[in-house]
């Protein structure tokens, strides 16, 4: 019998209402979510965990900002090859290529997109579909 691997995301999410929707969301559709709060935090679990999917918020209070850990990410040669999708509500002219720039694979508007259809992407890449 072949055992089923459980796929994971790490999200960076300030929002702690906003993180654990999200969070229960893909819990409930079978994908393990570990929520952080900070830059700071999410360097400290990726020590010892690599999920399939980083899911990062743009604007952190009390932290570095998205892109900075994006690019912090991008130059560690541990974390580089995981897929990094920002998600934000900051709209500014420019963020959507700049996040392209640095290596985010996707760039996804929280007021554009339900959590269920989020989660029904998130499959879809992480080839769960």
């Amino acid at each position: 019998m072949e055992s089923i691997q459980t796929k994971t995301i790490l999200l960076v999410e300030d929002d702690q209402i906003s993180g654990r929707m999200y969070q229960n969301t893909f819990l409930v559709h079978g994908i393990e979510c570990t929520l952080v709060a900070t830059g700071e935090e999410a360097f400290e679990k990726l020590k010892n965990f690599l999920p399939d999917l980083i899911l990062l918020d743009v604007k952190l209070e009390n932290s570095i900002d998205g892109f900075t850990i994006l690019e912090m990410i991008k130059k560690d040669s541990k974390l580089q090859k995981i897929p990094v999708w920002l998600l934000t509500n900051i709209w500014e002219t420019g963020n959507r290529e700049k996040g392209v720039s640095l290596g985010a694979e996707d760039f996804i508007g929280k007021t554009n997109i339900l959590p269920l259809d989020l989660v029904k992407k998130v499959k879809k890449r992480l080839g769960l579909v």
